[in-house]
């Protein structure tokens, strides 16, 4: 294992900034000064806060993984290596040469991950992060929360899912993992001196809210820093999204996966210009400068205020670096709607069926019945595996054809099993849509299960569902289990 500086110690550290979600009081001990509420640990993680019935399509994604969670542990030295891998990649002068040299740089992956590792080396420049007090959200199993503790930074992982948070804290118990949700994060307010999210904020089911939280959490002069995002333009409809998803192999099989529209990003930064420095790029740009040329698939800098309306109707990849310049004005988020405790849950995964079953009595029906502008879908269908023409697998490419962000979206494209890839289940990927219709077929991205491609494209989301009445996920349909909206909703 790497060895890891004294600074990103466990030590370094403390609880003290933790802070009820349900009432915003101290956190002593794991357990609430004001509403007395208990915050035990859940699989080896302590978990702040409980699922809200809007997290349902969340909880499905956990529901079709837990058979995987053996299997997502990673290798610490793993991060380094692949750091090392990637840099002597970005410095070589003939990269067909190296690749040729180097058989690891021609597996599926690549692409993917130096374009990671690209966008992490970019947005970091010019930040000395040794000794910091760093929050990633969406930490996933630590890898780059891993990469940045190696950096020097006292890093806290926060991760929504329990069994990949336990396998996080399983692979790298130096750092300091929380459950909990980015929309009502568990921290004091100026907690930290650089919040991260890679790949994952496109992921949370409210935007403005994950981002005013993270901004809460950060202290003057600190960096919200983000990157791997694909967002659609703000007139392309919901609609796309089931076009995307519905050949989309790891979403069929219970990944839950969203590219939201390009102002849900920008929202809470436009309306705190006050206080925000904010830094926007791309890393793709569908159409170009002008809308409707080639792809623009150089990291590219924007200028917020005059490129926003033409960045807005655009799909591609985002990235930004918010520098917070005065504290930050607005109050902490509660969580008000949770129902489901994560032990509760989590004793669930034993039996994926009666999982599916019980997720069924908190979904909210507007997730249920709310019609999609073509055929009747849902987001819970296509989380779900309800597709009637599901995809069909092919087998991996011989080349090295992993799309990445700074590539094209290539045929060759398709979602693996997270086993064979070093990053583990935490994918930060999304599935391949061109702008303009190409004569090859377009493929899938994944989450958990697999990380291809992190191309931005027009379309996706599964954060609010619509269509179909019924539900069917691969564990209910091998049971026999059916389960149609439910009647039920919290009381």
């Amino acid at each position: 294992m790497a060895p890891l500086p004294p600074a990103a110690s466990p030590s370094a550290a403390a609880n003290d900034d933790l802070e009820c979600p349900h009432c915003g009081a101290p956190v002593v001990q794991w357990r609430c000064d004001g509403c007395g509420a208990t915050f035990p640990r859940v699989l080896g993680v302590p978990f702040l806060g409980a699922f809200e019935p809007a997290d349902a399509l969340g909880l499905i994604e956990i529901v079709a993984n837990a058979p995987n969670r053996g299997s997502l542990r990673l290798e610490p030295d793993t991060v380094a290596r692949l750091d090392a891998l990637c840099a002597s990649y970005h410095a070589a002068p003939d990269k067909e040469a190296f690749r040729a040299a180097h058989a690891e740089t021609q597996a599926w992956w690549f692409g993917h991950r130096y374009a990671e590792w690209r966008a992490v080396e970019t947005l970091l420049e010019g930040l000395d992060i040794a000794g910091a007090a760093v929050l990633d959200i969406g930490a996933g199993q630590g890898f780059d929360a891993w990469r940045l503790a190696l950096r020097g930074a006292r890093v806290t992982a926060l991760e929504f899912s329990p069994i990949v948070a336990e396998a996080g804290a399983q692979s790298f118990p130096e750092l300091r993992w929380i459950g909990g949700f980015a929309h009502a994060l568990p921290f004091r307010n100026a907690s930290f001196d650089h919040v991260f999210i890679n790949a994952a904020l496109h992921h949370m089911r409210d935007l403005p809210a994950t981002i005013a939280e993270a901004l809460r959490v950060l202290r003057p002069g600190g960096c919200l820093i983000t990157s791997g995002d694909p967002f659609r333009a703000d007139t392309t409809g919901p609609a796309l999204e089931f076009d995307v998803f519905d050949r989309h192999e790891a979403v069929l099989l219970g990944i839950n996966e969203q590219i939201p529209p390009l102002s849900d990003f920008l929202l809470t930064i436009e309306r705190n210009r006050a206080v925000l420095a904010p830094e926007i790029f791309t890393q793709v740009l569908h159409g170009g400068r002008s809308g409707s040329g080639p792809a623009l698939e150089e990291w590219t800098a924007w200028d917020l205020d005059a490129d926003a309306p033409m960045l807005k109707a655009r799909a591609g990849s985002l990235a930004m670096r918010i520098r917070l310049t005065a504290p930050w004005p607005h109050p902490r988020a509660l969580q008000r709607e949770g129902v489901l405790p994560p032990a509760t849950f989590v004793g669930w995964l034993r039996d994926p069926a009666r999982a599916v079953a019980e997720i069924a009595r908190i979904i909210p029906r507007a997730m249920l019945d709310t019609p999609s502008q073509a055929r009747p879908r849902s987001s819970i269908s296509s989380t779900a595996g309800a597709s009637r023409d599901p995809p069909r697998r092919r087998a991996p490419p011989t080349g090295v054809r992993a799309c990445s962000a700074a590539a094209a979206p290539s045929p060759d494209c398709d979602s693996r099993r997270a086993a064979t890839s070093p990053r583990g289940s935490r994918c930060s990927s999304t599935p391949c849509l061109p702008a303009r219709p190409r004569s090859a077929p377009t493929g899938p991205r994944s989450r958990p299960t697999s990380p291809p491609c992190r191309q931005a494209s027009p379309s996706c989301s599964s954060s609010s569902g619509r269509g179909s009445r019924r539900i069917s996920t691969p564990a209910a349909s091998r049971s026999g289990c059916r389960l149609r909206a439910p009647r039920w909703a919290p009381g």
